[in-house]
This record gives C-alpha cells, structure tokens and sequence, in this order.
C-alpha cells in the first residue's frame, strides 16, 4: 500500500522549506541556494499560485525549473488548501 505523502512533506523533499513572509494570506516553500532561490507562493485569498526566481532581495523575470515532482507538489497543496 502506497503512503500519500502530504503537500509539506513533497515541497521538502524537493529542498523546499516554508519561508516565512509578512504577509497573512501568503503561504510560501523557498528553496535555499548560494546563486538563487527558487519560491512557490500560494496566495489564499486569491487563490493563486506563483513561481518566482529570486536573486538575493530581487525577484527576476524569466523562467524557472517546474519539474513533474514540483507540479505534483503544487497540486497536492492545491488540493489541501480546497481550492476548486
């Protein structure tokens, strides 16, 4: 039998940590990186899901890494957070 494992334990598993950002309605999984880090934010109000590419304090333009794990983690905080 196959153990689902939770959106949290997905994100880490990938070298994701939840990082925490001054906003309430924000839940963010950072990765920690010498060069860059690499963000996925979930905004709960608006029900919207971002990937951002992060160069020290600036968030870049461009495109960053989505993997078919880091997609099912994605979906599977989706699914958790209950958004239709």
């Amino acid at each position: 039998m196959e153990v689902q494992l939770k959106a949290r334990e997905m994100f880490e598993k990938l070298g994701y940590e939840v990082f925490e950002t001054p906003y309430n309605n924000c839940l963010c999984y950072r990765t920690q990186n010498n060069y860059y880090n690499l963000e996925v934010e979930f905004w709960l109000d608006d029900k919207i899901c971002y990937h951002n590419l992060i160069y020290g304090d600036y968030q870049m333009k461009g495109s960053s890494p989505l993997t078919k794990d880091l997609l099912q983690a994605i979906n599977k905080q989706i699914e958790e957070l209950g958004w239709k």
